[in-house]
């Protein structure tokens, strides 16, 4: 499996790359006995949101969950932010000077991603290789704009015992789940620790259980009738085999 990393170094090292549960029958099997499957690529073609939204609150961090079957047909998760725990995407007027800022045209009383700003790297959001997806999930978050490196001397400072607390305060919701794995548990549990002070804006999942090809544009819409959120993303796949 080949994810977008999401960096911060030796602490997200220790992390494993997903969790596995039950095994399909229904793995590929090529005309020389190879396994095969698809790698799929998923992609973030467009965000927008309602122009009514406050300056203050027009950054953004996303949290992306994808499950999936692997090649060898075991159940996994993994998720991923974007554009980075150490970084979000600048809309605010007031910062249109800043190398993040991708506010774009409005259009029909929505304000815009400029994806041209935002770019192919961090509109890559993932790719793996399976056999088949199962669902994905989006959390879009208000980014506190305090720096990551903050956030973290504010987690692990003082004593040795704060410490531990801290650590323990991260690695606890993953050890509560005896189905899923510790190692992407752990990876979701340290995000959510860096992202506690950003404001959930919305959540939305979506599964892939419509027949036909899933290589096409999805759309994901949010259910407020104020402040409303739009995601358009991609999926394309290719066959593989090995």
């Amino acid at each position: 499996m080949i994810k977008r990393g999401i960096g911060l170094g030796l602490l997200l090292t220790i992390v494993g790359f997903g969790v596995s549960c039950q095994r399909s029958s229904l793995v590929p099997i090529g005309s020389n006995g190879e396994r095969g499957g698809s790698l799929f690529k998923v992609t973030l073609e467009g965000f927008r949101f309602s122009k009514g939204l406050p300056d203050r609150k027009s950054n953004f961090r996303f949290i992306v969950g994808l499950r999936y079957f692997d090649k060898d047909g075991n159940f996994n998760t993994v998720h991923t932010t974007l554009p980075g725990l150490d970084a979000h995407w600048e809309c605010a007027k007031s910062n249109r000077e800043k190398t993040n800022y991708v506010r774009g045209p409005v259009k029909d009383g929505y304000v815009n991603f400029d994806m041209k700003a935002v770019g192919e790297w961090d509109s890559l959001i993932f790719v793996v290789r399976g056999i088949k997806l199962d669902s994905i999930q989006f959390k879009v978050f208000h980014a506190n704009r305090e720096d990551v490196l903050e956030k973290l001397t504010g987690v692990f400072k003082g004593s040795l015992a704060t410490t531990a607390k801290a650590i323990t305060g991260i690695i606890s919701p993953a050890l509560a789940s005896p189905v899923k794995g510790l190692g992407e548990d752990l990876r979701l549990a340290f995000m959510n620790t860096i992202a506690k002070d950003d404001e959930l804006l919305f959540r939305k999942s979506h599964s892939f259980n419509e027949g036909g090809s899933l290589s096409r544009k999805y759309k994901i819409f949010s259910n407020e009738t104020e402040q409303k959120y739009e995601i358009t993303y991609k999926v394309t796949s290719q066959n593989v085999f090995d």
